[in-house]
């Protein structure tokens, strides 16, 4: 098998020891506008963690190479919105009608939700810090077949968000 290595904080500093470990934050909803305002008009590599929705995402990015510096994020697709997908078990009883809309709506969110794991989803992406409004970091997400946004809508997948 492979041998598990053990280090001492002495041994963290050490080059070798340092070139394989990677320093991440995790940006809490707090920090949010903070992160924003600090990278906004900047392009930052990471890679997809966690799709919350057709367009929301959760993105390891990458801070400073040389130091292995990361961090883990929550972006909104800027310029698209797509429904969440809502579990049916915590809704509350409501008329036959609304339930059928909202039964759509979720089958709706759930295929946005599953075309954008499928493309990005453990993938490396470009992700370019537009803004950050109501500490919802807005970006501009490519990869490399171009910018998901665009062909979130393309597919009919998401609806444009003329705000954002």
């Amino acid at each position: 098998g492979k041998k598990v290595h053990s280090y001492t904080d002495e041994d963290r500093n050490k080059p070798h020891v340092r070139a394989g470990v990677r320093d991440i934050h995790w940006i809490q909803y707090e920090e949010q506008q903070k992160f924003g305002e600090e990278y906004k008009n900047k392009t930052l590599r990471g890679v997809v963690d966690q799709v919350i929705s057709g367009s929301t995402l959760r993105v390891e990015l990458q801070l400073n190479k040389a130091q292995n510096s990361f961090c883990n994020v929550v972006v909104n697709i800027a310029g698209v919105n797509a429904p969440q997908v809502i579990d049916s078990r915590s809704r509350q009883a409501s008329k036959r009608a609304a339930r059928n809309d909202a039964e759509d709506l979720s089958r709706f969110a759930i295929a946005a939700r599953e075309w954008t794991e499928e493309r990005l989803l453990g993938q490396y992406v470009d992700v370019k810090v537009l803004h950050c409004s109501n500490k919802q970091i807005l970006a501009q997400i490519f990869n490399d077949k171009g910018r998901i946004g665009p062909a979130l809508l393309k597919k009919g997948l998401a609806q444009y968000e003329s705000w954002s």
